[in-house]
């Protein structure tokens, strides 16, 4: 009979003994390359190299025999004398699971055939170790599903019941109305402190304030009305130096209401058409900008501008543009860094200003931005459409919502410009209030709060992952299981190395301690000296178990 095949009948004989006897085991691989075979266990290992493959039905079943009595003889002394397995139990925590036929039909279809069709981690799921980890996996699966199902359901109910027809007609128009624009600076910080610090030395009581004083009095005036980036300049005054400019900010005011001040502080002093706009034009008419444009005030920016009066297009194209020539505004404070852009802000012209889009503009550039207009008109609804906040856009909800949770219902108060934007029955903010308070009340890290629940790219699913995943590993860290016994590896000496090119790092990897000098002894009646060249011409078979 020729060696082949008892090289293979071998095989599959050692294969049937260490699938009986050896139940401490999690995976088996068989590589075979150049008649060698490796048998991986994660367990424990056993080696037996150069064993000669011969003729002979008795000499494989005394193999099978010498592998049997050295299991015996070695598995007890490597599970108890080893102090590095000392604290792993001796019986099997890891039993030989049975792969049922479904399960190892939908791994093979999954994992092998038709790799792309695997959702959510169910060939995975299906090998799970946990009994309740699948139920519990397959429970929230269908949950979900049976939801999505339903929400299709109720769509395509009311559809049914409530059939709607679509009419798109095109239209020519004599004149087309134009976006609102609306255009601001990058920071609010934009105060004429030189015309604040003349007007407040012509008071008898501030004829020696200090150019400082006055800088920061005007950063106080900024901060304590609702806008934003003034962190840096906050975090600088202690309470008492608040309360002195609390004391400027009253004898300025004198007995002139918060919102009404507020007004006329930033009229005088704030940023003005002049500083912003040099030339506009619409079409082959010159408008004069400062009545087109208004002055509006955004949390982030500032004092802005945009168009007041309704805008048409009435000629073609290039005809018929709005054109806009700016200037770069003076800077409020000489030892900040010069602002060399603005930013330009088109949408639907509605009182709130819309974050997006947003456009920014740059000195000495020109930008030409071309448009397109549609309107649509739908018919009303009893349940989802409504009038009450055609007016408003998307920004007002998040802001209307983040001033009653964080301003309004604490401190029963608002930004003074508020009224521009929605109606309200209570009164304005002091500025000592907003400054002491500034973290809470003004802070974008306040503001943009509401932005954390908009996870994209997120679903419910993965965030169920991340919890499972946390938990058991939180718990098997807690607890200190270890899934595997360490193995002390000794190396092996130079001359098994260089004995076979080939397999010098599979006996380097495969050295490791036991009590029986006796377990390395060559299994073949001929012993094969560790410095003796072998002929690769003789099957050879060398057993690992992990």
């Amino acid at each position: 009979m020729p060696v082949k095949l008892y090289f293979h009948a071998c095989q599959a004989l050692l294969l049937m003994l260490v699938r009986r006897d050896f139940s401490r085991r999690s995976s088996v691989i068989f590589t075979q390359t150049r008649s060698e075979v490796m048998i991986k266990y994660t367990q424990y290992k056993i080696r037996y190299t150069d064993v000669e493959i011969v003729s002979s039905r008795s000499r494989i079943t005394r193999l099978i025999a010498r592998i049997k009595r050295s299991r015996e003889e070695n598995f007890s002394d490597f599970s108890t004398t080893d102090p590095d397995t000392q604290s792993c139990p001796t019986t099997s925590a890891w039993p030989d699971r049975k792969i049922s036929s479904k399960a190892a039909l939908v791994h093979q279809t999954l994992a092998y055939d038709y790799p792309a069709i695997d959702y959510l981690g169910i060939r995975d799921i299906i090998r799970a170790k946990h009994k309740w980890f699948k139920i519990l996996w397959f429970a929230i699966v269908f949950i979900l599903l049976a939801s999505s199902l339903f929400t299709v359901y109720r769509i395509i109910r009311e559809y049914i019941e409530k059939p709607t027809a679509i009419n798109l007609s095109v239209k020519s128009v004599e004149q087309m109305l134009l976006p609102q624009v609306t255009v601001c600076p990058t920071t609010p910080m934009t105060v004429n402190v030189t015309l604040l610090a003349q007007t407040m030395r012509a008071q008898p009581q501030f004829n020696a304030i200090t150019d400082q004083t006055v800088l920061d009095f005007a950063e106080f005036m900024i901060a304590g009305s609702g806008f934003q980036k003034m962190d840096a300049f906050v975090q600088k005054w202690d309470i008492q130096y608040i309360n002195y400019l609390t004391s400027i900010y009253d004898t300025m005011r004198q007995s002139v209401d918060t919102r009404t001040f507020f007004y006329k502080f930033f009229d005088i002093f704030g940023l003005q058409c002049t500083q912003v706009f040099q030339f506009c034009k619409l079409g082959q008419t010159v408008l004069d900008c400062c009545q087109i444009f208004q002055p509006a005030y955004t949390i982030r920016r500032g004092r802005c501008f945009k168009t007041a009066v309704p805008l048409y297009q009435r000629s073609l194209d290039e005809l018929g543009k709005f054109r806009i020539q700016m200037r770069n505004p003076a800077i409020m404070n000489i030892s900040h860094d010069p602002e060399d852009e603005m930013l330009l802000f088109i949408g639907d012209a509605k009182p709130d200003i819309e974050p997006y889009p947003r456009y920014y503009l740059y000195e000495r550039q020109y930008n030409k931005f071309r448009l397109m207009a549609r309107h649509f008109h739908l018919l009303p609804g009893s349940e989802h459409c409504s009038d009450e906040y055609s007016t408003v856009g998307k920004a007002t909800c998040y802001l209307t919502k983040w001033l009653v949770d964080n301003l309004e219902n604490p401190y029963h108060c608002t930004y003074p410009y508020m009224d521009k934007i929605r109606n309200v029955s209570l009164q304005s903010c002091d500025a000592e209030v907003l400054v002491e308070h500034y973290e809470n009340t003004v802070n974008a890290k306040s503001y943009y709060s509401h932005d954390l629940s908009l996870f994209l790219g997120t679903s419910i699913m993965t965030i169920i992952q991340v919890f499972l995943m946390l938990l058991i590993l939180s718990k098997r860290v807690c607890t200190g299981r270890r899934n595997s016994t360490r193995i002390v590896m000794t190396p092996a000496t130079e001359a098994e190395v260089k004995r076979n090119p080939s397999e010098g790092e599979m006996t380097r990897a495969n050295n490791f301690y036991v009590s029986s000098p006796d377990f390395y002894a060559p299994i073949s009646k001929r012993g094969l000296r560790p410095d003796e060249p072998t002929n690769d011409t003789v099957p050879r078979t060398e057993t690992t178990i992990y």
